[in-house]
């Protein structure tokens, strides 16, 4: 499979590289015309501004999207089956607002979803995919700001209920003022009354839905202690019913890809969301409890 990314990306990359000596030669061609027939040089001259802006450019976008494609698709190689990466999105917008877990002004294109990832972890059906929350709120009385809270969603299926409508939200996820308003609109939506002997009382807001559990099990509450201390990305967490959600934000499964970039196996191979394993330990504790 490694073989098919890199002969994939290198007959893209070579296509580009040409394209780009066919470009020069125009350049070359148009310049030493110009001495020549003006005329024709100018002519020359058009062909070289449309072949960048129509051939190069499709090139580029090409070879970009190849190198995205073999980086996502390797890593969820390594951690899902039957993994497969998709250009068009794999979650849902109206189910990432329904677990409450990251505002958005609930209109339409308020939240926008690039990339898609589909398979099985640890028999779990899961679905990833990079997501932009547009959310509007005050600061003070008047001033309005808008925050675009970015990075990659998890969604993991569970076999069974938790009993659980639990969230866990680090305080560089959203800003407080987004947090205090999704309160304001979410009033069922309560944080318990003690978390004073828990670690997550310093640097995570919990929220539960009035009437369900205070705090998942031990067991689970060991796991979300571990992803706290190894994820270095704003970590914000939702165990609903029979549904996990991750969030991390400003981490993204689109990679910018310089297009001078030569095909490279150690960087096709590096594990681009690591965080991944430990959420796919979440949902086996969960499955557990």
């Amino acid at each position: 499979m490694k073989d098919d990314y890199l002969q994939i990306l290198n007959q893209d990359y070579k296509c580009l590289r040409q394209c780009y000596f066919v470009y020069f030669l125009i350049a070359c061609a148009a310049t030493i015309l110009f001495l020549i027939n003006q005329v024709a040089a100018v002519v020359l001259f058009v062909v070289y501004i449309l072949f960048r802006f129509t051939i190069i450019r499709a090139k580029i976008k090409q070879y970009q999207q190849s190198y995205t494609h073999a980086c996502i698709q390797f890593t969820m190689d390594k951690h899902l089956k039957n993994a497969q990466h998709t250009k068009s999105p794999t979650l849902d917008q109206e189910t990432l607002r329904q677990a409450r877990l990251i505002p958005d002004k609930n209109q339409k294109g308020s939240i926008l979803l690039i990339e898609g990832v589909q398979g099985q972890g640890h028999g779990h059906p899961v679905l990833l995919g990079d997501a932009v929350f547009a959310n509007t709120f005050l600061i003070g009385e008047r001033k309005k700001h808008n925050e675009f809270a970015s990075g990659c969603w998890i969604q993991l299926t569970l076999p069974q209920d938790t009993g659980l409508d639990w969230r866990l939200i680090h305080k560089d996820a959203i800003m407080e003022e987004s947090l205090s308003l999704m309160k304001s609109k979410n009033a069922d939506l309560q944080s318990p009354e003690d978390t004073s002997a828990r670690w997550i009382n310093d640097d995570f807001n919990i929220l539960r839905l009035d009437g369900t559990p205070d705090f998942p099990t031990d067991p689970v509450l060991s796991v979300l202690h571990k992803m706290a201390e190894n994820i270095t990305a704003p970590l914000a967490v939702c165990m609903k019913g029979n549904q996990v959600h991750v969030y991390l934000r400003s981490r993204f499964l689109g990679q910018k890809v310089n297009p001078r970039q030569v095909p490279d196996e150690a960087l096709i191979q590096c594990d681009i969301l690591p965080e991944l394993a430990q959420v796919l330990s979440l949902a086996d504790t969960l499955a557990k409890a």
